[in-house]
């Protein structure tokens, strides 16, 4: 199966738990984080967020979303959601039926 934004965010969400906007940027490469969590929210997943303070360059704070995933799998999940669940449970190879 291909990576795509999606299954990206879904292996480093089970990895580290949860993810910034910056770290998305930094560690997948992914500049429209909140874009990937609406899809993936269209597609029934479930996401926690938490507004943190975090510091600044110039030695002040602002708000950023801290994203984590909550496990649950819609009932009527199609096969793209089908193989993400697959990789979150640790079995990555393709449905091929």
């Amino acid at each position: 199966m291909r990576d795509t934004h999606k299954t990206r965010l879904i292996k480093y969400l089970k990895n580290y738990g949860s993810i910034t906007s910056i770290q998305a940027i930094q560690d997948l490469g992914n500049t429209r984080l909140s874009a990937t969590i609406f899809q993936l929210r269209e597609l029934g997943w479930n996401f926690k967020t938490e507004d943190v303070k975090v510091p600044t360059r110039w030695g002040t704070t602002t708000t950023v979303t801290r994203y984590s995933l909550i496990e649950t799998l819609p009932d009527d999940y199609d096969e793209v959601d089908v193989n993400i669940h697959r990789m979150i449970h640790g079995d990555d190879r393709p449905d091929w039926s």
